[in-house]
């Protein structure tokens, strides 16, 4: 009898036994996880909460979603996707009512907010970023296209502020009107000198290359040139204080009624101090091939012109009674 009793005993606490641990566990486990079939179970093996066995399933759920959707993107895009995707996941993740608001008020199910994840498959538009591909147009950097034409000078304004240097010997001036800079060198009386002023611009053009400026300019007043010396002149290479003798062979000099090369090689008869403005053009192929003009007519032309880059303009010499006055409007590098 007794040994009936024990036997009846043991069997109905360990009825009571699995009502309490294993039986809620299972309910929640189905349903909380909206048919997560393999994660109740893997819940229910390990004895664990219906709860906790909820947030595991949609844990997994979430972060494959995400990885999925980050992968489907381009790399760049993928990664911002993934982000965002994965904080919903996260979110699911706490419980499932934390999931639903997550979602802007979507099923509880936290699948739903790996599925919010695909929004980073949006961030595909980062491929717009190809747009960086215009920045080949960089490619118009090359010296030529990106250079040219470029002002230089503008008369009315002060040189140093614009990149010009002078050299300089008295007695000399240098005023501005509305649209020019005036240059003026005169001769004391007696002396055995006179004023020098050349306003000059490094790096003008590149050394020993192909260049074409233009001089906007008025001759006022100017002395009969000497051979390498000149009292109105052009330079398109320039060493000072005086110009090299390379330099000073290929200046241009402008009398009152002529100009030429200052070597004495080439002149040409033209009305410099009549009172206007002359576009003035030094242009120099890849060869060394060289032509001067005046109002797009060719006055001058020589062969193997070299240049160091510096342009200079005025009054070269300080040689007495070798003098001018002339006021510049502008001065650009032309395109070739």
């Amino acid at each position: 009898m007794h040994k009936i009793l024990f036997s009846i005993g043991l069997a109905l606490t360990a009825c009571g036994t699995s009502s309490n641990n294993d039986t809620p566990a299972l309910g929640h486990g189905g349903s909380g996880n909206g048919g997560a079939a393999s994660s109740g179970a893997g819940a229910g093996t390990a004895g664990k909460r219906a709860d906790d066995a909820g947030a595991g399933g949609t844990s997994e759920a979430g972060a494959g979603g995400t990885v999925e959707a980050g992968e489907g993107g381009s790399s760049e895009s993928g990664a911002a996707g993934s982000t965002e995707a994965g904080a919903g996941g996260d979110s699911g993740a706490e419980n499932t009512p934390r999931a639903g608001n997550a979602n802007g008020g979507g099923t509880a199910d936290g699948g739903t907010a790996g599925t919010g994840g695909t929004a980073g498959i949006g961030g595909t538009a980062g491929a717009g970023g190809t747009a960086g591909v215009g920045g080949t147009a960089g490619v118009g950097g090359n010296a030529g296209a990106a250079t040219c034409p470029t002002s230089l000078l503008v008369g009315g304004t002060d040189l140093g502020s614009q990149g010009w240097l002078t050299q300089t010997q008295g007695p000399t001036a240098v005023s501005y009107g509305a649209d020019y800079v005036r240059l003026e060198t005169n001769t004391n009386s007696g002396a055995s000198t006179s004023g020098q002023l050349l306003v000059y611009y490094p790096a003008a053009f590149v050394a020993n290359h192909a260049f074409k400026v233009k001089i906007e300019m008025l001759v006022e007043t100017v002395s009969p040139h000497n051979q390498l010396d000149s009292g109105a002149a052009i330079l398109g290479s320039f060493t000072s204080p005086f110009g090299n003798s390379t330099d000073r062979s290929e200046m241009v000099y402008l009398d009152s009624a002529a100009l030429g090369w200052s070597d004495n090689s080439q002149s040409a008869a033209f009305p410099v101090t009549d009172g206007s403005y002359h576009s003035y053009e030094l242009s120099v192929d890849a060869t060394g091939s060289a032509t001067f003009s005046v109002d797009g007519s060719v006055k001058l032309s020589r062969s193997g012109y070299v240049s160091n880059g510096t342009l200079a303009i005025g009054d070269q010499t300080n040689d007495a009674k070798v003098d001018g006055a002339l006021r510049i409007r502008s001065v650009t590098r032309e395109c070739l």
